[in-house]
């Protein structure tokens, strides 16, 4: 068929070319004169040349004209070689990218901005046929278009209506919840596009082999032909400064006690990045980022109320949005509960220090340690701690519940019921501090709590080094900075000062899942770590006092002691920042009975409840509706008390992938493209309106036919100068 069939009486002007040929004829007269009689053989055979290269050089200026009028006309191919067969009505889906990155400014206009003008476009040359639109990632107020409709009108303004790009796009996913829409519906003719940036990130997953491989099989479903295009939106700009993360150094935070947070900020331009500010929570600082780099600030804030808050990092605002700005949610506790059994209580002598308690007290609560010793420390401040210490002959297993972390400190052995009541009061959350000393028997500890490998102990003990000092030591070092426990060291010049270690405690490390934290220069085990389900256990191979080394008296051991119970008594807490689609477990404590739960969701809701998982003993919650980004306020009002409400808050973070705007190259588009069988529509080279219009109504091959004149046109030239005066 042709587009422009007017175009066709174009076809008439063929004839010129035999009409003037016909003319030039009636112009040549027949003279008759007396040599002509010796060429009467040869004048047949010329003449007859003559005119087979005259009707050649005829037809192909016919055929020059003829062709183009058709081109003038667009014709178009239907059918199996071509586009849609007929006018046969067709099923589509629109994968649109409403991802986080689709917010980067583009000359005044968002690429989702230019993304929804891309498919307006595509809607109007779809009328009459029924579209679904999948929408990747997607803001506040997204709805879900998937079910197609003949309404377009309607969905094109459900499409201008999204309100905002959030989360991130996963090309891949979007692909295969578009076919399964086609696989449902009953129309053989199928197209799908996808309108999205240029980010590389975001077709990681459709990259790979398998997945390209299931999804041309797919393509080439018997009995449908699908097209499937790709239009990409935006420029290939790159340069985003970005927050990476912001995290709490040593949770949790402590009520009027200095909390320190480290905000890391990448840089995924290529240009330097100096004296950038940085504000966290009102704080200001800078920041400087080499090309492609990261860089880490931190900065120290002074919580004044116990409860979950919001802690929120920005940077001044430049080109993609979302990710200059970055919240946290972190839990302020009172005075952490620590309670000391100790199997050294020798009382205040000369010196003040010869109790195994002595030495941890003062690190943890130094202001209550100093009042109980009468000592004159000018005003009192609030301790991080409240530290009870008991006599090992006369703790009781019921306290235990009364504390959030319980240090074991030179106890010489423990009863069956002890052991049962620490190693339930571990799984139930509470922290374990084993620090194991002269006294201690060893036979003892590893038979109760580490029963061959199936107790809380991380590892086996064995009987201490020489009592002579000839296997004295030193600490060496830290094996992770990034571990909890240690934070506070990273990035010091000199993290570990000089520890001489007289004697100390070997251990077997249990495999399953014990973790090797610090070491000797021997080589041998300083702090071990264990965890099991909710059980964090930590074991010191030396001694809290200073009996059998100097670790007590050095820089290095009042910050290890509070990093230490802090990391403890965080086991019991709830993970507050979450990727989306990780569930919110908010736990509660023994004894609460959470009768009635609220959910506060970034989507705008109104604190409407949400489906959550029933509490369970022990008083927690779950909810896995997290896949949009945002903070979610969760209360907890517990029917059986009184006034009694908590509210705990979590924050669902947007993919750090989705700042990376690393454009995918010609030649990755290239691979993508015969990778995964599309048709790449760049605006900036070609509108997508025809392109769009050309899939429904067929191939047009205007552009072969003018090639065909072209070529024509040059084998005439060609013929009539090789041939001379035959024309």
């Amino acid at each position: 068929m042709f587009l422009n069939a007017t175009m066709l009486a174009g076809l008439a002007g063929a004839v010129i070319p035999l009409v003037l040929h016909l003319l030039s004829r009636s112009r040549y007269k027949t003279v008759e004169w007396g040599a002509m009689m010796f060429l009467e053989g040869a004048e047949a055979r010329v003449m007859q040349a003559a005119r087979v290269k005259q009707v050649i050089i005829l037809l192909l200026r016919m055929a020059i004209v003829a062709l183009l009028a058709m081109a003038l006309a667009q014709p178009v191919i239907r059918g199996r070689w071509g586009g849609l067969a007929g006018e046969s009505r067709a099923s589509a889906v629109i994968v649109l990218d409403c991802s986080a990155s689709m917010g980067f400014d583009e000359s005044g206009k968002s690429r989702l901005d230019l993304a929804r003008g891309a498919v307006l476009t595509i809607l109007e040359s779809l009328r009459e046929n029924r579209v679904a639109v999948v929408i990747l990632g997607g803001g506040r107020g997204a709805e879900d278009l998937a079910t197609p409709t003949t309404d377009l009108q309607q969905l094109a303004q459900r499409v201008m209506a999204i309100p905002e790009p959030a989360g991130r796009a996963d090309i891949a996913a979007g692909l295969t919840r578009a076919m399964d829409i086609l696989d449902r519906t009953a129309e053989p003719t199928r197209e799908l596009y996808v309108v999205t940036d240029r980010q590389a990130s975001g077709w990681r997953e459709a990259s790979a082999d398998p997945f390209r491989d299931a999804w041309r099989s797919r393509l080439a479903k018997p009995g449908t032909r699908t097209r499937f295009f790709v239009v990409p939106v935006g420029s290939e700009k790159a340069e985003n400064l970005s927050i990476e993360s912001v995290e709490l150094v040593n949770g949790p935070a402590i009520k009027e006690q200095p909390a320190e947070v480290e905000v890391r900020v990448r840089n995924y331009g290529r240009t330097y990045r100096g004296g950038v500010e940085l504000k966290v929570d009102g704080v200001s600082t800078t920041v400087s980022v080499g090309p492609d780099a990261t860089a880490t600030a931190r900065v120290n804030l002074r919580p004044h109320q116990a409860g979950s808050r919001i802690v929120t990092a920005t940077l001044p605002e430049a080109g993609l949005s979302f990710d200059d700005r970055m919240q946290a949610a972190i839990e302020v506790v009172e005075p952490i509960s620590v309670l000391v059994v100790s199997g050294d209580e020798r009382g205040d002598k000369a010196g003040g220090l010869q109790s195994e308690s002595d030495f941890l007290r003062i690190a943890l609560a130094p202001s209550a340690e100093a009042k109980r010793r009468g000592l004159n420390s000018g005003a009192l401040r609030a301790d991080p701690c409240a530290v009870t210490v008991e006599p090992y002959e006369s703790w009781r297993a019921e306290e235990l519940k009364k504390h959030q972390v319980v240090v074991l400190a030179n106890v010489p052995q423990l009863t069956q019921g002890q052991a049962v009541a620490l190693e339930q009061y571990a799984y139930e959350g509470g922290g374990v501090w084993v620090a194991p000393g002269n006294l201690t028997r060893v036979d003892n500890l590893n038979a109760m709590l580490y029963r061959d490998g199936t107790g809380i102990l991380p590892a086996k003990l064995l009987p201490p080094t020489a009592e002579d000092g000839s296997e004295a030591t030193t600490i060496q070092g830290i094996s992770d900075f990034d571990h909890p426990a240690f934070r506070f060291l990273k990035g010091r010049p000199d993290p570990v000062p000089a520890v001489a270690v007289g004697r100390y405690f070997p251990v077997e490390v249990r495999n399953r899942d014990a973790r090797v934290l610090g070491q000797y220069a021997s080589g041998r085990p300083f702090v071990v770590e264990g965890v099991t389900g909710r059980a964090h256990v930590l074991l010191m191979t030396v001694p809290l006092d200073a009996d059998w080394g100097t670790l007590p008296l050095t820089s290095f051991y009042l910050p290890m002691a509070q990093s230490a119970v802090r990391y403890l008594a965080a086991g019991s807490s709830a993970e507050r920042n979450l990727r989306p689609g990780e569930p919110i477990v908010a736990r509660f404590g023994p004894g609460v009975d959470a009768r009635r739960v609220r959910i506060d969701s970034p989507t705008g809701d109104g604190g409407a409840p949400r489906p959550v998982v029933l509490p369970v003993t022990g008083g927690e919650v779950r909810f896995a509706g997290t896949l949009q980004p945002g903070v979610y306020r969760m209360t907890v009002i517990d029917g059986a008390v009184p006034d009694w409400a908590r509210v705990s808050h979590f924050v669902v973070q947007t993919p750090p992938r989705e700042s990376d705007l690393t454009a995918l190259t010609a030649a990755q588009w290239g691979d993508l493209s015969r990778g995964l069988e599309f048709e790449l529509v760049d605006q900036r080279e070609r509108a997508i309106g025809p392109v769009v219009s050309a899939a429904r109504r067929g191939r047009e091959l205007w552009l072969s036919v003018i090639g065909a004149v072209v070529i024509l046109s040059l084998v005439e030239l060609a013929v009539v100068r090789r041939w001379g005066g035959a024309a």
